[in-house]
């Protein structure tokens, strides 16, 4: 039985709370009684140090240890190009699958910047019987510094496209900031065009950069939504 996770409430007028965190410091089972009146969602990231958590089989424990003791809807983590530790994408779908006959009903992406890579993904997820909805991850790279961070911590690849983009404005920290909100843009139009699940944007607190997408693709989603945005 899972007793050290730590359940983290983001805010109070937010209908979900992010559980992600194992170090042995805290008892999850208070803390689910405790966000439950605020909170109708449980986010179930596989984000600690590699080697901590997905090779411990520890996540798909917590995602058991939630579903026995409330009745959270939990959203958990995948990978388009697999997770960092796995053998192999398809390896890392069959734990993915694992995952969602645990509970696990709604699915966010890690960051990619090849959208022909959620789309093989998304198949593969398919032929391996996962039908919950997938929301697609995406994160407008608009600071030089982000980048090797990134890169280090997931694995994901930089397409030719965005390798150019980066070169030509690392040093022209504007034209990068502009630039990478036009490269996402783009991507999360190809991916509405596409039909996805829904967009879950990283954006790292930056409230230029979630307001400027949004304004970039209201139009489109008053289109595909039938609502102003």
């Amino acid at each position: 039985m899972i007793e050290n996770i730590d359940v983290i409430d983001i805010t109070n007028d937010y209908n979900y709370i992010i559980c992600c965190e194992y170090h042995g410091n805290f008892e999850i089972q208070p803390n689910l009684y405790r966000n439950r009146k605020n909170s109708k969602t449980i986010i179930c990231p596989m984000c600690n140090p590699v080697g901590s958590f997905s090779s411990s089989g520890k996540e798909i424990q917590l995602i058991n240890f939630i579903k026995e003791n409330s009745d959270f809807n939990i959203s958990a983590a995948c990978y388009p190009e697999g997770h960092i530790e796995s053998k192999s994408l398809d390896e890392d779908i069959k734990h993915l699958k694992n995952k969602v006959d645990c509970g696990a009903e709604h699915l966010i992406t890690q960051l990619f910047f090849d959208n022909e890579d959620f789309y093989n993904f998304k198949e593969k997820t398919i032929k391996e019987g996962i039908n919950v909805p997938i929301e697609t991850g995406i994160m407008p790279l608009v600071k030089k510094q982000q980048v090797e961070r990134m890169i280090t911590l997931t694995g994901v690849k930089i397409p030719a496209k965005l390798s150019r983009i980066l070169a030509k404005f690392s040093d022209d920290p504007e034209s990068l900031m502009e630039a990478g909100i036009a490269y996402a843009t783009d991507q999360i139009i190809d991916l509405l065009s596409s039909g996805v699940d829904g967009i879950h944007l990283y954006v790292m607190n930056n409230s230029y950069v979630a307001n400027k997408i949004n304004g970039n693709i209201k139009d489109i989603l008053k289109g595909i939504n039938g609502k102003k945005y």
